[in-house]
Formats: C-alpha cells, structure tokens, sequence
C-alpha cells in the first residue's frame, strides 16, 4: 500500500513527493515499497500514454510548457525578473538575488543540496536506524533545490512533529529552536512584506538595499536551510546523549553512610 501510495503521490506532484521517495530507497523496507511503486507507476504510464499513442506528441507540449513556465520573468522562474519570485520557498530564490547568475545558482544550491543529503546518508550508515527525525531532514533537504512556492510548506508538518515529540526529550532545546524557525511559516511572510512594502518611505527605501532582496524578502528560505542545520545537529548527536545538565549533575556528593 505504501508503494501504490507513493506512486499515485509522484503522479499528483512529484516535488512534494520527492522527499517520501528518497526516504523509501534508503529504507531497509525499500524492495517491499520500491516493487509496488514501480509496478503502480508502470500501470499508471500504460492507461495514460498508451491511448495516446499514434494521435498527439503529447510530451512535446509537455515540455514547451515547463520551458515556458519557468523562462526568465515567468511565473515560474526564481529570479528577479519574475514580479511572483518572493513567493517561492526553494534556495534558488534567496541565492539569486546575492549571485546574480542562473547557472551559477542552480549550481550553488544542487551543491548545498548533495552536501546536506551526504551529512544526513553519513550519519544513517552509521547507526542504520531511520526514524521520524530522518525523514524530517529529506523533507526539508527537498525544498531547496526545486521549485515550490509558500504552500508546498505544508510539508513542514513532518519536522514540527519530530520537534513536538522530544519537547520533554534529550534533545529539546534543538526541537525549541525547530519550532521557533518554522514560526515564520504561519503566515505567507514574503507576501506580506511585499505587500506592505510601499507603506512608508522608510521601508520603500529598504526594499532598494541588497539587505531586503537577499535576506528579507527570501527569509523562508533562509529559514528551511537553518531548519535543516538544526535537525542534522539533532541527527549527528549519539543516542542517549543529552544537550541539558540533569539537575542532580550540579549537587555535590554526599556520600553514603556506613
């Protein structure tokens, strides 16, 4: 079910499912989700393309839309010159403004992205365990180097409920600082600073500075890559290790009488 389920999810919107499949390839479970997943997917082709056969290219409008969508100042497109760009969520949207370049973008955050999954991989191999904490850091990883605008955030459920379950847990001053950086999440932010940016002369001559366009303005997607630090943090630390002193730790000895 679980294969059939991630099939159908790929097929509805493959960069909100992406996560889910990295999850599964790594996953000791992976041949029971993998083989229903490729059997789904095979089916799926076979009623959707086959009918199509003979009568339209339907994959060349398929990719004259995509490049229409996401060519410079496009609806799609991560730079500047599309007046839509502060509501993306994805690396590209915060870098470009800094960079000033599309290739050199694109290549900064595929760099940013294998960095991460590596650190993440590493610390899997070392203790072969995945857990809820693992699949919050692919979650979060997957948002970075592909397009996804403010409402593909709800995929930030998974790590608010990693932090809500170790609030009482070992590692609680990392889950406090997950929940304080996905706070921003609550409201469209960008959206809402664009649109009151005309306000005043003070915040119209902010939003001249390179301070607005590259920290400001793109603040959720500093705020996802400063999540995923905080759960790789939380990810490389030994289980059993504990980021707070026990309060029995500061009393002195007492001894014990004979």
């Amino acid at each position: 079910m679980a294969g059939v389920l991630l099939t159908l999810a790929t097929a509805l919107k493959p960069t909100v499912a992406l996560p889910f499949v990295i999850y599964a390839l790594v996953s000791r479970s992976r041949i029971k989700v993998i083989v229903p997943a490729i059997a789904t997917g095979i089916l799926l082709l076979s009623v959707a393309i086959i009918p199509q056969h003979g009568r339209t290219l339907w994959w060349k409008s398929f990719l004259a839309n995509n490049q229409r969508m996401f060519a410079p100042g496009a609806t799609n497109d991560f730079s500047t010159a599309n007046p839509l760009h502060f509501q993306l969520i994805n690396l590209q949207a915060a870098l470009f403004p800094i960079l000033h370049n599309r290739a050199l973008t694109q290549l900064a955050t595929a760099l940013v992205f294998i960095l991460l999954l590596t650190f993440w991989f590493r610390a899997v191999r070392r203790d072969g365990q995945l857990g809820l904490l693992d699949l919050a850091i692919v979650v979060l990883a997957a948002l970075l180097p592909v397009y996804h605008r403010f409402t593909d955030a709800g995929l930030l459920i998974v790590p608010l409920a990693w932090a809500l379950t170790e609030l009482e847990g070992e590692r609680r001053r990392l889950a406090a600082g997950c929940l304080v950086l996905a706070s921003p999440f609550l409201v469209p932010g960008a959206t809402m600073l664009h649109e009151f940016s005309g306000a005043s002369e003070i915040l119209q001559s902010l939003t001249r500075s390179r301070l607005w366009n590259c920290f400001i303005l793109p603040h959720e997607c500093w705020a996802i890559l400063m999540l995923c630090a905080v759960l790789l943090t939380a990810r490389s630390l030994p289980r059993g290790h504990t980021l707070v002193q026990p309060v029995g730790d500061s009393l002195p000895s007492l001894g014990t009488a004979d």
